[in-house]
């Protein structure tokens, strides 16, 4: 089981590495600091766990439930998420390089501070999540639903929303992070709203 593995590789000082767990539910297990290597979890449920300075390399969540629990300064490399949910997580102060998630849903996320490399978020939708002060690099939305959505001090040059949802979104007073931004000529009418625009 995942707790008994954790335990022991908490014990034994090293990762919890090349295996995989199905269908297990955990709930309130402190996951704090451990490092997980070529891990692979499948239809698994994790209920308020806390995963805070955890790293994930090479690892995978398919069909997983991460909601409502604790990621913040976690760290992730050449990992994967498919068709899973973290509604109401926190990632903040995270790190994500070489990430990809798809078909999934993180509404009401906490990305703030996070840091974005060589990833791509797809067909996923993130609801009123925020993603303030955070830097993307090599990074790609690809049909999201960034409804509501916080980019306060995020800048978005050369990040392509043109498949994206971005209606309320919410930027800095400045609106100097959407300097740069990709949009279609329609979701340019909302921006103009935003901006105070009057179109007649």
């Amino acid at each position: 089981m995942l707790i008994d593995e954790a335990t022991a590789s908490r014990l034994e000082d090293r990762q919890v590495e090349n295996t995989s767990f199905e269908n297990e539910k955990t709930e309130n297990f402190d996951f704090t600091s451990l490092e997980f290597s070529d891990v692979h979890f499948s239809g698994c449920v994790f209920i308020k766990c806390r995963f805070t300075k955890c790293c994930f390399y090479n690892c995978s969540f398919s069909g997983c439930d991460l909601s409502n629990c604790d990621f913040s300064e976690s760290y992730w490399s050449s990992c994967s998420i498919l068709a899973s949910k973290g509604i109401g997580a926190d990632f903040s102060d995270g790190q994500f390089k070489i990430l990809t998630v798809s078909d999934s849903v993180f509404d009401f996320c906490g990305f703030q501070k996070t840091r974005w490399s060589d990833t791509i978020l797809e067909r996923t939708s993130l609801k009123e999540a925020s993603f303030s002060e955070c830097v993307f690099k090599k990074h790609a939305f690809s049909q999201c639903i960034l409804s509501g959505c916080e980019f306060f001090h995020t800048l978005l040059k050369g990040i392509d929303l043109s498949d994206c949802e971005i209606s309320g979104f919410s930027v800095s007073d400045t609106y100097r992070e959407l300097y740069g931004v990709r949009i279609t000529s329609v979701q340019a009418v909302g921006i103009a709203k935003l901006l105070g625009v009057k179109i007649v």
